[in-house]
Protein backbone atom coordinates (compact mmCIF):
# COMPACT_ATOMS: atom_id res chain seq x y z
CA UNK A 1 0.00 0.00 0.00
CA UNK A 2 2.98 2.25 0.84
CA UNK A 3 4.23 1.96 -2.71
CA UNK A 4 1.22 2.66 -4.46
CA UNK A 5 1.95 7.15 -4.42
CA UNK A 6 5.77 6.48 -4.61
CA UNK A 7 4.73 4.42 -7.97
CA UNK A 8 2.36 6.86 -9.27
CA UNK A 9 5.30 9.48 -8.56
CA UNK A 10 8.08 7.63 -10.25
CA UNK A 11 5.38 7.00 -13.37
CA UNK A 12 4.46 11.00 -13.20
CA UNK A 13 8.22 11.98 -13.42
CA UNK A 14 9.34 9.41 -16.21
CA UNK A 15 6.28 10.78 -18.28
CA UNK A 16 7.47 14.15 -17.19
CA UNK A 17 10.86 13.56 -19.00
CA UNK A 18 9.59 12.17 -22.06
CA UNK A 19 6.98 14.55 -21.97
CA UNK A 20 9.89 17.38 -22.03
CA UNK A 21 12.22 15.28 -24.55
CA UNK A 22 9.73 14.95 -27.10
CA UNK A 23 9.02 18.73 -27.07
CA UNK A 24 5.96 18.58 -24.96
CA UNK A 25 6.90 21.88 -23.33
CA UNK A 26 6.85 23.85 -26.37
CA UNK A 27 3.73 22.36 -27.63
CA UNK A 28 1.94 23.01 -24.34
CA UNK A 29 3.09 26.74 -24.58
CA UNK A 30 1.94 26.95 -27.70
CA UNK A 31 -1.50 25.54 -26.47
CA UNK A 32 -1.72 28.04 -24.44
CA UNK A 33 -0.94 30.66 -26.38
CA UNK A 34 -3.67 30.17 -29.01
CA UNK A 35 -6.56 28.52 -27.13
CA UNK A 36 -9.08 29.40 -25.14
CA UNK A 37 -12.17 27.99 -22.67
CA UNK A 38 -11.69 24.50 -21.82
CA UNK A 39 -8.69 23.85 -23.84
CA UNK A 40 -7.08 26.57 -22.59
CA UNK A 41 -8.16 25.11 -18.95
CA UNK A 42 -6.94 21.78 -19.08
CA UNK A 43 -3.16 23.12 -21.01
CA UNK A 44 -3.25 25.61 -17.85
CA UNK A 45 -3.40 22.91 -15.69
CA UNK A 46 -1.04 20.50 -17.10
CA UNK A 47 1.58 23.33 -17.09
CA UNK A 48 1.38 24.40 -13.46
CA UNK A 49 1.79 19.83 -13.26
CA UNK A 50 4.93 20.29 -15.38
CA UNK A 51 6.42 23.40 -13.42
CA UNK A 52 5.65 21.86 -10.36
CA UNK A 53 7.60 18.59 -11.08
CA UNK A 54 10.42 19.97 -13.26
CA UNK A 55 13.28 21.15 -11.32
CA UNK A 56 13.74 24.79 -13.69
CA UNK A 57 10.50 25.67 -12.58
CA UNK A 58 9.76 28.82 -14.65
CA UNK A 59 12.89 29.81 -15.03
CA UNK A 60 14.17 29.54 -19.19
CA UNK A 61 10.42 30.02 -20.53
CA UNK A 62 9.75 33.14 -22.81
CA UNK A 63 8.83 36.29 -21.33
CA UNK A 64 6.43 36.65 -24.06
CA UNK A 65 4.70 33.46 -22.80
CA UNK A 66 4.85 34.55 -19.36
CA UNK A 67 3.00 37.90 -19.89
CA UNK A 68 0.59 36.06 -21.76
CA UNK A 69 -0.33 33.46 -18.28
CA UNK A 70 -0.34 36.73 -16.11
CA UNK A 71 -3.01 38.44 -18.45
CA UNK A 72 -4.66 35.21 -18.51
CA UNK A 73 -4.86 34.88 -14.85
CA UNK A 74 -5.42 38.30 -14.06
CA UNK A 75 -8.83 38.12 -17.09
CA UNK A 76 -9.93 35.43 -15.22
CA UNK A 77 -9.41 36.84 -11.47
CA UNK A 78 -11.35 39.85 -12.58
CA UNK A 79 -14.21 37.82 -14.22
CA UNK A 80 -14.65 35.52 -10.82
CA UNK A 81 -14.34 39.03 -9.17
CA UNK A 82 -17.40 40.66 -11.22
CA UNK A 83 -19.45 37.87 -10.91
CA UNK A 84 -19.37 37.79 -6.66
CA UNK A 85 -20.45 41.26 -6.85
Amino acid sequence: IHSFPTRRSSDLRTFLYEFLARGGLAALQRVIMRCSGNTLGYALLSMQTVMDLEETGWEGLDAGFVGRVVEIIGTWSRSALGRTS
